[in-house]
């Protein structure tokens, strides 16, 4: 299985690659870029699990939660400027961002505290809003 989530992570690679070597890129081809990005990140991220690294004892993990809430606007973003060829950003459709910058904001508290050993000592340790941000990003994303 490793191997195969390895094959996986190249070919999206050498995707983006492409699309980013395309002549009269439009924002689409970036987003689709971003995707691919994505998906490769979340291969890479499964093949050292299959390895048998300690990923998810390792800060990792929280790569992964930032993952997982960017992963479904970079789609949705995707379609509509596939859809609608006019597409712009508006700021009602940052908000399918906000789990991403919630993830982000913890992973910054994450590196930035640096008195845990792994994520899950982290997450079974912090409390307040952290604690539910982390919840809610974890529950809602995956």
């Amino acid at each position: 299985m490793k191997e195969i989530t390895l094959v996986g992570f190249v070919q999206a690679l050498f995707f983006v690659i492409i699309v980013l070597m395309k002549k009269d890129k439009e924002l689409k081809d970036y987003f689709l870029a971003i995707f691919f990005f994505l998906v490769g990140a979340e291969l890479l991220f499964q093949y050292f699990y299959y390895k048998g690294n300690s990923v998810y004892s390792t800060s990792l993990i929280i790569f992964d939660f930032v993952y997982w809430a960017f992963l479904g606007p970079s789609i949705f973003f995707y379609t509509k400027s596939v859809i609608n060829s006019n597409f712009k950003f508006t700021q009602v459709q940052l908000f399918h961002l906000v789990p991403f910058f919630i993830s982000s904001i913890a992973l910054i508290y994450y590196f930035t505290s640096g008195k845990y050993d792994s994520f899950q000592v982290f997450f079974h340790n912090c409390t307040g809003i952290i604690r539910y941000i982390l919840i809610f990003v974890w529950e809602y994303t995956t």
